[in-house]
């Protein structure tokens, strides 16, 4: 985890596709990696110039400003670095809870948002080759936050009322406390009714409720062609049949060394919650996105052991000079594509679309 920075000069290496990596790229932060040491040392202590040109070549700059730049020239760097306008889906009600993934296409990000809506897509391309999957939509998320608190507000109004006054760049120990907060009553506190829990369950109801299940957000407000949002938000595991015995007591029954149980209706909160992680909300204070407009729909699929996966990887895509440009990062098994080893460096391959004017 990386907080909001100006640039990041790394002295360890790490996979492009790495989470301090990801983060970067939401964040637009310049990111480098230099095995020389004694190229930034100097520099520590003193205000300077990152420039990083993305290209298939990595070309960097490091400048000290001292007798370089003027306040004028300042301003005008800084104003580069302001985030474009946001565009993104605005959420609607799809009169369901929950959807079957399949069939899912990129018209249904507004009930769903941009991760269900693609795994919809990945499903139609490769219908032999991708696991099912169960979609929780953005009214889910809102029937969730309609509910009272203890003050008597819905848990939207008492959540942007504790959220009032902040504005970029905020106060970071309030907001942080304030967050912290939020996240504690959206996962501890708050709880779904008795006619949501039965539907939640039934929606999951063709999973094994003995394996435990992986949750995952999908928003409205990521996977822009000026925001991926790769990396802010949290995905969960639960377990079915914690939530259908009689008790609340562990272990849980899908993991007999958990020593408490892991329902499915915590690990969707977690999930929630996480939408109030502080380099989240940042980035939406940021862009000045209101609160309102955003949900998080959640992705359920069945979760893989570490010795059931074959191969991981990430694929990410730029646009650049009318061409898609597509990285791809692959590792065997279950070894992370993080900051790998010298001796488990992943695949690499880079593959360039055709132009704009192409089928």
């Amino acid at each position: 985890e990386i907080p909001l920075v100006a640039g990041i000069i790394s002295l360890s290496p790490m996979a492009s596709n790495a989470h301090a990596a990801t983060l970067a790229k939401t964040f637009g932060a310049p990111l480098v990696y230099t095995r020389h040491e004694s190229i930034t040392a100097p520099l520590v202590g003193k205000e300077i110039v990152l420039r990083v040109r993305d290209s298939w070549d990595c070309e960097v700059d490091v400048l000290a400003t001292e007798s370089l730049v003027d306040q004028e020239l300042r301003k005008k760097i800084l104003a580069r670095k302001a985030p474009e306008p946001l565009q993104f889906v605005l959420k609607a009600r799809s009169g369901g809870l929950s959807r079957n993934a399949a069939g899912l296409t990129m018209a249904d990000r507004p009930y769903v948002g941009g991760t269900a809506a693609t795994t919809g897509l990945l499903g139609a391309t490769l219908p032999d080759n991708s696991v099912p999957s169960v979609v929780f939509t953005f009214d889910l998320w809102d029937a969730f936050m309609a509910q009272k608190t203890k003050s008597g507000k819905t848990l939207a109004d008492e959540i942007e009322g504790r959220l009032k006054g902040f504005a970029y760049p905020p106060d970071m120990a309030k907001l942080s406390a304030a967050l912290e907060g939020i996240r504690k009553l959206v996962e501890d506190d708050a709880r779904f009714n008795l006619a949501q829990e039965l539907a939640i369950i039934g929606s999951l109801s063709g999973f094994d409720a003995k394996s435990p299940i992986l949750f995952s957000s999908s928003t409205n407000i990521e996977d822009a062609r000026s925001f991926v949002g790769v990396g802010l938000y949290e995905r969960h595991r639960g377990c079915l049949r914690d939530d259908q015995d009689s008790d609340d007591r562990g272990p849980s029954h899908c993991a007999a060394d958990e020593p408490m149980e892991r329902g499915v209706f915590r690990a969707i909160r977690r999930v929630f919650a996480s939408f109030y992680h502080v380099n989240a909300y940042l980035e939406r204070l940021r862009r000045g996105v209101a609160e309102r407009e955003l949900g998080v729909a959640i992705v359920a699929r069945q979760a893989f052991s570490a010795t059931e996966i074959v191969a991981n990887g990430v694929v990410t895509a730029r646009w650049s000079e009318g061409r898609h440009r597509y990285d791809f990062r692959t590792q065997v098994g279950a070894r992370t594509l993080r900051d790998p080893a010298v001796h488990e460096q992943c695949e690499r391959a880079d593959v360039l679309g055709g132009d704009s004017s192409s089928a």
